[in-house]
C-alpha cells in the first residue's frame, strides 16, 4: 500500500508540473479543511496535546511541520526535473534505509522468508534498471543513425557549386545585392534614348 501511494503521489507530481513550493502551498490549501476539523474534533473531546501540554510539545509539534515539509519542497522540486523512472528508483531508498537500520542497529530478526523478499525486491530493481538503460542505448543509437542518414541526403547548398555546375556563361543575377562567384554583382546599366 505504500509503495502504490508514493508512485502515485509521484506520479501526480509529475504529471501537474508545479514547482515545489507551488505544489506544497495547494496541497496545504487542499488538506487545511480536514487538518483544521480533526483538531477541532480533538479539542472538543479533550484529547488535543498542542496547548495542554506545555509550551515545549507546541513548539516540537510545530517543528515537525517543517521538518516534514522541507523534503516535501525538494521532492516536489526534484518530481518535475527528472524522470519518472529515476522518480521511482528513488524511492526505494527509504526502505533500504529503514531496512539497514532495523539489521544493523536494532538488530531484528532476518528470518529467510524476509531474506527472500529482499531479494526479489532487488532481482526486479536490477531487471528494471537493465532495461531503462538498454532502452536509453538504444534510443540514442536510432538517433545518431537517423542524423547520420539526414547529413548524407543533404544536398550541398554553398554558392561556389552552385556557379560552378551552371558554368561562367550563365548569367549574373539582376540585382546588385545578389552575389556571384566573385563577389557583389554591379547592376546592368542601359543608357538614357
Amino acid at each position: 500500500m505504500l509503495a502504490f501511494s508514493f508512485a502515485t503521489y509521484g506520479l501526480i507530481k509529475k504529471k501537474v508540473n508545479m514547482g515545489g513550493l507551488e505544489s506544497l502551498a495547494a496541497e496545504t490549501a487542499v488538506l487545511f479543511v480536514p487538518a483544521l476539523g480533526f483538531l477541532l474534533w480533538l479539542g472538543a473531546r479533550g484529547e488535543s496535546t498542542f496547548a495542554s501540554s506545555g509550551a515545549g510539545h507546541g513548539v516540537l509539534l510545530a517543528v515537525t511541520g517543517l521538518i516534514t515539509a522541507i523534503p516535501l519542497v525538494a521532492f516536489g522540486a526534484a518530481a518535475i526535473r527528472v524522470p519518472l523512472s529515476v522518480l521511482g528508483l528513488l524511492q526505494y531508498l527509504a526502505p533500504v534505509f529503514q531496512f539497514g537500520l532495523g539489521i544493523l542497529y536494532f538488530h531484528e530478526e532476518m528470518p529467510p522468508e524476509r531474506w527472500a523478499g529482499f531479494a526479489l525486491v532487488w532481482v526486479a530493481l536490477a531487471v528494471l534498471t537493465w532495461d531503462a538503460l538498454r532502452t536509453a542505448r538504444r534510443t540514442r543509437a536510432e538517433a545518431l543513425r537517423l542524423a547520420v542518414r539526414a547529413a548524407e541526403a543533404q544536398v550541398p547548398t554553398g554558392t561556389d557549386s552552385a556557379w560552378a555546375s551552371a558554368g561562367p556563361d550563365a548569367g549574373a543575377p539582376a540585382s546588385g545585392t545578389d552575389a556571384g562567384p566573385g563577389g557583389p554583382v554591379a547592376p546592368e546599366r542601359t543608357p538614357a534614348p
